[in-house]
């Protein structure tokens, strides 16, 4: 399994992910004793839950047994062409 980590910067002005609100989980953050939250699957709904974990405050660990993240999305080129898959393939009927 591979550990994904998401952007811990919610205290530096201009980061990438800031605080949506005053919340404790904020203040803890300021504290040095930020909450730990483990995201199973890296997929899309994996890293959403991540980032927005990560905003809260969270320290987050998101772990993946694919290759990498993005689940079961993939890219397959063939002849030239790129073709875009993922679940929604298993839910065509």
């Amino acid at each position: 399994m591979k550990s994904y980590f998401t952007p811990a910067e919610v205290n530096r002005p201009g980061g990438p992910l800031q605080p949506l609100s005053n919340s404790g989980h904020s203040n803890a953050v300021a504290n040095g004793s930020a909450p730990v939250a483990l995201v199973v699957g890296a997929g899309f709904g994996g890293m959403a839950a991540a980032i927005r974990l990560s905003v809260m405050g969270y320290r987050v660990q998101l772990l993946e047994k694919l290759d990498g993240p993005g689940g079961r999305a993939y890219v397959r080129k063939q002849d030239g062409f790129t073709f875009d898959g993922g679940p929604t393939i298993i839910t065509v009927p």
